[in-house]
């Protein structure tokens, strides 16, 4: 009986984590939609995600270069802050951000030496052969600027492009793109 007791008691903890989280992401979602009509439009997103650049930019001089990018990109997908993927956070973000750019979800041709994760050295050398810079780098110039970063982060959250952000595509991508400062 009181095995049944500290089962109930988890899952109704986990419940209320787990409710009190969505209502919280969903709180952050009103900051994006302005007009409060159930969808994020692109100006919408500008003007909002438009603040959130710095986190991103590194240096602090305006722009991204692929390794600035790559890095901020790892930090987002690395959850447990152990400057490693370790293959869950691996799954996640290639499911979730990088996934479209790469050919195989395995990731033996990043985890170089072979301890089962993956450093940022190990990431950003395996990354750099695909597309995911260019995608964002609109205009090819090796850097990615404040607009090119939201209509890159826009493009992708929008899953089924129709050029409007709903409550379920930014609670799927929201995490990884956003660090809640």
């Amino acid at each position: 009986m009181k095995k049944d007791n500290m089962t109930t008691l988890k899952i109704k903890l986990f419940s209320l984590l787990f409710i009190s989280s969505t209502i919280l992401f969903s709180q952050e979602y009103s900051e994006f939609d302005l007009n409060s009509d159930g969808k994020v439009d692109p100006r919408e997103f500008e003007e909002v995600f438009g603040d959130r650049f710095h986190e991103w930019d590194q240096d602090a001089n305006g722009l991204l270069t692929e390794i600035e990018f790559h890095e901020a990109v790892f930090d987002r997908v690395d959850s447990n802050s152990d400057t490693f993927l370790d293959p869950n956070e691996w799954n996640e973000g290639f499911d979730y951000i990088f996934g479209d750019f790469l050919g195989t979800p395995h990731n033996n041709q990043f985890d170089v030496d072979g301890d089962h994760k993956i450093s940022k050295e190990e990431f950003h050398g395996g990354i750099k052969f695909s597309d995911f810079f260019s995608f964002y780098d609109e205009n090819g110039n090796s850097s990615i600027d404040p607009k090119e970063l939201q209509n890159g982060v826009f493009a992708h959250w929008d899953e089924d492009r129709d050029h409007l952000i709903d409550q379920r595509e930014y609670n799927t991508f929201g995490p990884y793109f956003l660090t809640g400062e």
